[in-house]
């Protein structure tokens, strides 16, 4: 059996990290998870880039922001002529600080105390490590990772004598930051923590996944089936550890879906989740062992076939009107899966009926109200209703919810209007937009006609028992906001 390459992390040291004093030094608030990056070892340029890596760019705006006086010098090189050079594929920065200015010496020696210090867990030169800085060179020194960043002397091999060397080959007026390959793809805990946007780390001189330098690869892959070809390979025999986290909408009504479970409204199973064959494909196969439970975060162990490109599509249950996306990972077997997990805005809970009388009024004969899609608290009926009487109700009219159109009974998906639809993927049995009286759910039908949802007109009738006596509360129900709603439903009640 192939070892699990991200078993055998030596790499990755775990401690308890509370870095407060460190950040408070520059001014930023600690947000970083519980493990402390490794010492990177030296990684020389071997390959070329056209464009600087996302974390070079994102510590050198870090750098300049953090010390005001400080600027930028520059990141990318050409990758003409001799020698090799971080800068040559987007992993080094020089960052703009002369010695001979004071105030600018000051920062630097406070930049290097900050991430040469050890932090309350005990980790020494914890920053840097986080950051991934491989090396680093300022004012005829050198610090390296791999010598664990003991001060020594530097000498450029461009100066043989120092008395005559520029100051730029002294880097006394700039310090040179390269970074681990890890660190460059923005894979460490600084840049994780920070929300820097990553690429993987690939093997040099090849297109394959890197599993010990990348922490987390991230892939939306689109409900309507279309395949996403990620732009790396994985490597023959290799086990990978891969997450499919969230939910999309399968098809109208309560088809609602996850990476591995589909929605049932059977009510037979103790959940009404259950397995289901497709869910999200990985290079056409179902790899997901996770019980449906409800957490709707499945994860597995994926042994790559062949040296290929990967492919992720949603299969199965969607159809051309899948709407949504989910959310794939090849997650590092050091980090927790929680770290990756969606966590749905929860809708507000249905209306209750009403628990006390309505304000007092004259008695209901026949009347007529407007319910504004947008008032979250509906409209009170101008008149009083008397409890435990029915009332005939009844409704016309066309209102939109965000994109959603919907009239009194039905709400239009897929470009036509059916009778049940939630807008909280979490809960796929709710029906939303549907109109309420002093919190009681109105049932309507087409009046002459078995369908559930009239097309053409949006006329509907229905009947309502009044829980408590006075003025009723006629509202749409929508479980989120009324902010972005227009339109409105015609109601009318008369006593049946």
């Amino acid at each position: 059996m192939t070892p699990h390459p991200l078993r055998q992390l030596t790499r990755h040291l775990v401690g308890l990290v509370a870095v407060g004093l460190l950040c408070s030094l520059v001014g930023i608030t600690p947000a970083y998870a519980a493990s402390v990056d490794d010492y990177s070892e030296y990684e020389p340029q071997t390959t070329c880039s056209t464009t600087t890596k996302p974390g070079t760019a994102f510590l050198l705006r870090w750098l300049v922001r953090h010390y005001p006086h400080t600027g930028y010098s520059s990141t990318l090189r050409s990758c003409s002529g001799d020698g090799s050079s971080e800068h040559k594929d987007g992993r080094a920065l020089d960052w703009s600080v002369d010695v001979d200015d004071a105030t600018q010496r000051a920062q630097a020696e406070k930049f290097l105390d900050l991430i040469f210090a050890t932090d309350s867990a005990g980790n020494r030169h914890s920053l840097a490590r986080r950051m991934g800085i491989m090396y680093l060179i300022w004012n005829d020194h050198i610090w390296s990772s791999y010598g664990s960043f003991e001060k020594r002397d530097y000498l450029s091999s461009g100066c043989q004598n120092v008395k005559k060397c520029s100051k730029t080959l002294r880097h006394r007026d700039h310090v040179h930051i390269s970074l681990s390959r890890s660190g460059a793809g923005a894979q460490t805990t600084f840049y994780r923590s920070r929300n820097v946007p990553s690429e993987p780390v690939l093997k040099p001189g090849t297109m394959q996944l890197d599993s010990e330098d990348t922490a987390i690869v991230k892939v939306t892959v689109p409900a309507t089936g279309v395949a996403v070809n990620v732009g790396f390979k994985l490597t023959r025999g290799t086990t990978y550890r891969i997450v499919g986290d969230g939910l999309y909408r399968a098809g109208p009504g309560a088809a609602v879906a996850d990476a591995a479970c589909r929605w049932s409204a059977n009510g037979w199973a103790p959940s009404d989740w259950t397995a289901s064959e497709t869910g999200l494909l990985v290079n056409g196969k179902n790899p997901w062992t996770s019980s449906c439970d409800g957490t709707h975060t499945h994860v597995a162990e994926y042994t790559a076939t062949t040296t290929d490109y990967l492919r992720v599509r949603v299969g199965g249950e969607q159809t051309s009107s899948g709407e949504g996306s989910l959310s794939f990972y090849i997650l590092r077997e050091d980090l927790a899966t929680r770290s990756v997990a969606s966590h749905p805005v929860a809708s507000g809970a249905e209306p209750r009926p009403a628990g006390s009388a309505g304000p007092a009024a004259r008695r209901l004969r026949n009347e007529t109200v407007a319910v504004r899609a947008a008032a979250r608290r509906g409209t009170l009926t101008d008149r009083s209703l008397r409890q435990n009487h029915r009332y005939r109700v009844l409704v016309t009219g066309l209102a939109t919810s965000g994109p959603d159109v919907f009239d009194g009974n039905c709400v239009k998906y897929a470009g036509r209007f059916r009778p049940q639809h939630t807008l909280d993927l979490t809960k796929p049995s709710a029906d939303h937009l549907s109109l309420f009286i002093s919190g009681v759910r109105v049932n309507l039908r087409v009046p002459g006609s078995k369908a559930s949802c009239d097309r053409r007109d949006h006329r509907y009738v229905g009947s309502y028992r009044a829980v408590v006596r006075g003025r009723a509360r006629v509202r749409v129900w929508d479980p989120y906001t009324y902010v972005d709603n227009t339109g409105q439903l015609t109601v009318t009640l008369a006593p049946r």
